[in-house]
């Protein structure tokens, strides 16, 4: 029987994500100048929460790096769901302090649901509350009145496979995704033992999205980067 993964994130994986992220920055001021990011900083401690594992796999279709992330349940491992890396960062620290997401496989789409959702609580006027967000909306920044549809394989949660599209009752936000993610850590961070602040937590997560809009908002793969 497989053992269950640490409920946070360790020190070691938080300071490798950032120091990914930092590598990503100084490759993207001059990609033909400076070296890939080391993609295996993705890797360390990369089974926390309700993350099992992750691979470094490359997408058939334009020979692009993504991650291949394994999500467990109730019900055993889900079906993996791919990532471009940098969004996979931004995910993987939103759950660093014991955060949940819960996945669904349905092969029989249309007529089926899949989906991937963040289980994220924060305190609102109303008072604590449980968020359901799709993954699909913290990627692509979806807003008020915009809904995130995925298209074509349902495992694939990279940004090209998401297309915004207008719904009037889609309400959630990247901000919902950060006030979530600020309740963990209140609730969990003495637990978890990873030496960041509050508000040095959230810039991270906020330096992980414009790395990764900026990155893979364009479609810019990191092979293809490389080239430019």
């Amino acid at each position: 029987m497989t053992s269950r993964p640490p409920k946070h994130m360790t020190p070691a994986a938080y300071e490798a994500r950032r120091d990914y992220m930092a590598q990503c920055e100084v490759y993207l001021e001059a990609p033909g100048r400076y070296r890939e990011p080391d993609h295996g900083l993705l890797l360390v401690g990369s089974a926390h929460g309700p993350i099992l594992g992750k691979k470094l796999v490359f997408d058939e279709r334009d020979g692009q790096l993504t991650i291949a992330t394994t999500f467990g349940s109730k019900l055993g491992p889900r079906d993996h769901r791919l990532f471009d890396p940098l969004y996979d960062v931004v995910i993987d620290l939103g759950v660093a302090f014991a955060g949940g997401i819960s996945v669904n496989d349905n092969t029989k789409r249309p007529l089926g649901l899949s989906y991937a959702r963040l289980k994220l609580t924060k305190m609102g006027a109303e008072g604590r509350t449980t968020l359901a967000l799709d993954l699909s909306r913290v990627i692509t920044g979806a807003g008020v009145g915009q809904e995130a549809a995925q298209l074509g394989d349902y495992h694939s949660l990279r940004r090209r496979d998401l297309v915004l599209r207008t719904n009037s009752h889609a309400r959630r936000t990247r901000t919902d995704f950060l006030e979530a993610a600020a309740y963990a850590y209140r609730q969990q961070h003495e637990a978890a033992g990873i030496n960041v602040t509050l508000e040095a937590y959230l810039n991270d997560l906020r330096w992980g999205i414009r790395l990764a809009d900026r990155w893979h908002g364009a479609d810019r793969g990191m092979a293809r980067a490389a080239a430019e």
